[in-house]
């Protein structure tokens, strides 16, 4: 397939588009370096911290910072009218897809790594967690997953096609039992670990409220379960929609009918559901760290600091 350019009508506002490409500029050009800079202190930190929170957070920031990235052909496309920009060719379409469509899939699972490992603690105190090790096996061998199936799925299936309706590539899939099969696996995939990610949260919440009277150290303990409470609920509150969204092309591709029928609603569901949501819940995560991590403020604010020391 030689053109990665669906043609449609659009129904689109150029001040909306504007509005958009500026917020995601704005999450591209701070979540990207505060995820960054946040991964390198986590990365320090496994030096002598070798538990597995500390390594799902390295991993979690370095998957933000990918998906802030990721996002900047989207800021191009809706500046420039919807017009295709890098998404005009073939190959970055097909490199570019498949990346983007894991994140949220991979987020999802590094989420469920960290609240489940930390509830496993709560319930288990004397259980040894899963090892560093271990953890960077399950968790390249997942994003490997990932990767193979939608990259398997462009080379079989289809191809990603950039459509100026969605403002993004997405991928075409020919066989129309493949396309079921497709959209059933993105709901499962996305919506399972939802379940168990909020009951590790509620565990959690009932663990905190009984454990008020406490030493340093467990108070300490209680202080990083409720940051992962933190990260759970503002994952559930970005990524719920796209599960929605996800269900509502179920129903399209099943039932041959959608269930917005406002055609400017249409046109900005996919971009604000599929991209501007999870790349504020990428965004938003350095802010939780900064307010919840007394290190990480100090190793910030000395930074800062000293460059404006040197400056001088």
């Amino acid at each position: 397939m030689n053109s990665t350019t669906e043609t449609t009508t659009l129904h689109y506002l150029p001040l909306v588009d504007d509005f958009l490409g500026t917020f995601l500029l704005f999450c591209l050009l701070f979540g990207a370096p505060s995820n960054f800079a946040t991964f390198i202190y986590f990365k320090k930190r496994l030096y002598h911290d070798k538990s597995s929170s500390s390594t799902l957070y390295a991993f979690i920031t370095a998957t933000d910072t990918v998906t802030c990235f990721l996002a900047s052909p989207v800021i191009v496309t809706l500046y420039r009218d919807r017009r295709p920009g890098l998404f005009a060719s073939h190959a970055f379409c097909n490199i570019w897809g498949p990346f983007w469509e894991a994140q949220p899939y991979f987020s999802v699972f590094l989420v469920l790594l960290l609240s489940g490992t930390r509830t496993y603690c709560l319930v288990k105190p004397l259980a040894v967690p899963p090892s560093k090790r271990t953890l960077t096996i399950i968790i390249a061998g997942y994003y490997a997953f990932l990767l193979t199936r939608f990259i398997a799925g462009s080379q079989l299936a289809g191809s990603y096609i950039y459509s100026a309706t969605d403002g993004y590539p997405f991928n075409h899939i020919e066989p129309e039992w493949f396309r079921y099969c497709d959209v059933v696996a993105a709901i499962t995939l996305l919506s399972l670990p939802i379940l168990p990610v909020t009951t590790c949260c509620a565990v959690s919440v009932i663990s905190v409220r009984r454990s008020q009277r406490l030493s340093k150290a467990s108070r300490r303990k209680v202080r990083a379960t409720n940051t992962i409470i933190i990260l759970t609920c503002l994952y559930i509150i970005c990524n719920v929609p796209v599960v929605l969204n996800n269900v509502r092309l179920a129903i399209i591709i099943f039932k041959g009918r959608d269930v917005i029928t406002n055609e400017l609603v249409k046109t900005y569901s996919w971009v604000t559901v599929y991209i501007l949501s999870v790349v504020l819940n990428a965004t938003l995560n350095p802010c939780i760290y900064y307010c919840r991590f007394s290190r990480l403020r100090k190793d910030v604010t000395s930074k800062i600091g000293s460059r404006l020391n040197f400056n001088k």
